[in-house]
């Protein structure tokens, strides 16, 4: 039933043998032109077509693996093959051994092994089909390993457009596109968008030994190792102090490092407290709950530092139940002690979190991303994370349902009876029945109308960061390791402050990224200023003084060999206490009477900062629509 559909030449009985001079068949883009033996036969109908496709009931396999074998066979062999065709008789089971061109001692269990291993993935198609375009370029956006076998059948003439518009005896359908997998088929391009739907394509290319390289990315995928330098040594400067010292594991070798002054007090406290949350709590600032569970040392160092790092803000001002919620249920399931809380974890919480983490995982096509990822203590891209959204880019592009409008400011953003209208400044209104906004928050608000304004979306502030690339010559003047960060000074955010919060050692942590030529060396390094800071410096002779103070240095550092700033003004939120509470707010909103469900409202100022937190929210979009 198979082969009809890719061999159907004529009509019918009645019609010339020589309408179809220029029939031809595609696979990988390269055609082949029947011979004339196939061609100019007589009967060659579409009912004795239909009858020549019907398997042989001698044959030990389907008679798909015969036709498979056919087209991807080398030119000789293809016209070897159908030179062979004297004394055939359509209206009989045709066997195998015609595929052979008369060989009878093909295996054929053998050759269907080998054409499953080699192609595992078969799509008949045809070249203008907008079906078929479809179904390749979803199975092309699934980035494939091998890449599916495409067979183009294009057939030309004047009963092309006519030849599939009856069905064939005992045929369940006769349109391409037509996907196969060993042996069986996959449907076409419908059955292909409902199986990506419900997430079961995955599961049937992995078992047909496909791999899934999805958006192309694996080749391109940087990681460190968590025994790597960059993984395991991690350091703080703090402020009044030359030098950086390294954050010690979760061992007692804090005992013998510099911060254990930092540490011990807070680790002591939290020890001998006991619960002491205040009941009318139901959110606090990270600082306010570090220094209630353990000191207000340990609070502006390690806490402050840690802040700086994630959302170069003010630890005074975050939220711990939206930034850590972590800390706060620690704190609940150890009755006050978050030591207790982490050590006493049960079995149960255990396997409940490992059996979340693998519905998680359940719910992405993630293909062969994660065995890369294994063991990975950082991962990046060869060229940088900016690849993840131009890959995403790429792959929307291929969807015909989907237009991007890049480079276009919008101006207002209205609802009525009807739907949205959204109102640019280079194309005419846009009317759709459903918006998604992952626009910064306060930038929301200025696009709604006062009759429809949403609640809290300008109660979190936005911190600006400025970000400087440096690459200098000779390898490793940097310690070893990831970077540093640097806490909250003590005299708070003075203005004749360095302004830094944090270094990264770009050349330890991902020198993959490094492009260099047979002996060339050199560090590259980023430095993030700005945050909660106030009138910082950027000019580049005063951040290497900086920098030299920073990391003890007694010489110098040499003429930087490349520099980059970069301004992100008000790039990433600030939640503040309450924030979960307020969302909530802005959520029933959203879902109430006056908006119906219609917008949702995702990104980082409403779930969260990181980038898995902004997958994780677009992945859920629209899933109650």
């Amino acid at each position: 039933m198979y082969v009809v559909r890719l061999l159907v030449l004529s009509s019918s009985s009645g019609m010339g043998p020589n309408i179809f001079r220029a029939r031809l068949i595609y696979y990988f883009g390269s055609p082949f032109q029947l011979p004339e033996a196939i061609k100019d036969v007589p009967n060659l109908s579409r009912a004795n077509i239909a009858q020549f496709a019907r398997n042989s009931t001698n044959d030990p396999v389907d008679e798909i693996y015969g036709l498979i074998h056919l087209v991807t066979s080398p030119e000789e062999d293809r016209q070897h093959i159908l030179g062979h065709t004297e004394g055939f008789d359509p209206t009989k089971p045709v066997d195998m051994s015609l595929y052979a061109a008369g060989a009878k001692a093909m295996n054929w269990n053998k050759r269907a092994k080998e054409l499953d291993q080699k192609y595992p993935l078969v799509v008949f198609s045809k070249s203008y089909c907008p079906f078929s375009r479809r179904a390749k370029e979803l199975l092309a956006s699934y980035d494939l390993s091998p890449p599916p076998q495409v067979i183009e059948v294009d057939l030309r003439g004047a009963f092309s457009g006519r030849l599939f518009g009856s069905s064939f005896p005992g045929l369940i359908t006769q349109h391409v596109p037509e996907c196969h997998h060993p042996g069986k088929s996959i449907g076409g391009s419908d059955n292909l968008q409902a199986l990506a739907a419900n997430h079961s394509l995955k599961q049937i290319l992995e078992n047909a030994g496909i791999s899934i390289n999805l958006l192309g990315l694996s080749d391109a995928l940087l990681t460190t190792p968590k025994s790597s330098a960059a993984a395991k040594r991690r350091f703080l400067h703090v402020p009044g102090t030359p030098g950086i010292w390294r954050i010690p594991g979760p061992t007692l070798s804090f005992l013998w490092s510099e911060l254990r002054f930092f540490i011990t007090p807070g680790l002591v406290n939290e020890l001998v407290r006991g619960w002491n949350r205040p009941a009318d709590i139901v959110d606090e600032s990270l600082e306010s709950f570090l220094t209630r569970r353990m000191h207000p040392v340990t609070a502006r160092i390690l806490g402050s530092a840690l802040v700086h790092g994630i959302y170069a803000t003010d630890a005074r001002l975050l939220s711990v139940r939206a930034a850590f919620p972590k800390l706060w249920e620690m704190e609940e399931k150890g009755n006050g002690r978050l030591l207790w809380g982490l050590l006493t974890r049960s079995r149960q919480d255990r396997n409940e979190e490992k059996l979340k983490v693998e519905e998680d995982r359940q719910r992405y096509e993630l293909g062969d991303v994660m065995p890369l990822l294994e063991g990975a203590a950082v991962f990046s891209f060869r060229d940088g994370m900016s690849s993840l959204p131009q890959a995403l880019t790429r792959a929307i592009r291929q969807n015909p349902n989907v237009g991007i409008m890049t480079e276009t400011e919008i101006e207002s953003l209205q609802l009525n009876e009807e739907g949205f209208e959204i109102t640019t400044k280079q194309t005419n209104p846009v009317r759709p029945s459903h918006v998604v906004s992952a626009l910064p928050l306060p930038i929301l608000h200025q696009l709604l109308p006062a009759t429809h304004e949403l609640p809290y979306l300008r109660t979190n502030p936005y911190s600006s960061v400025t970000s400087i690339n440096l690459v200098f010559p000779g390898k490793r003047i940097w310690p070893r390791g990831f970077g540093y960060l640097v806490p909250r000074p003590q005299n708070d955010y003075a203005v004749d402050e360095a302004g830094i919060l944090g270094v990264v050692f770009d050349s330890e942590a991902l020198s993959g990224q490094d492009n260099l030529a047979p002996g060339e060396q050199i560090t590259k390094v980023t430095v993030m200023m700005g945050g909660p800071h106030r009138n910082v410096d950027t000019r580049i002779p005063v951040v290497l003084a900086h920098l030299q103070y920073q990391l003890n240095r007694s010489k110098p550092f040499p003429e930087p060999l490349a520099v980059k700033v970069w301004e992100n003004r008000h790039c990433i939120p600030t939640p503040m206490p309450g924030h979960l509470v307020r969302m909530e707010r802005l959520q029933e909103a959203l879902k109430g009477d006056l908006w119906q469900g219609r917008m949702e409202v995702i990104g980082a100022g409403v779930k969260g900062v990181s980038v898995g937190d902004c997958i994780e929210s677009g992945r859920n979009v629209g899933l109650e629509w």
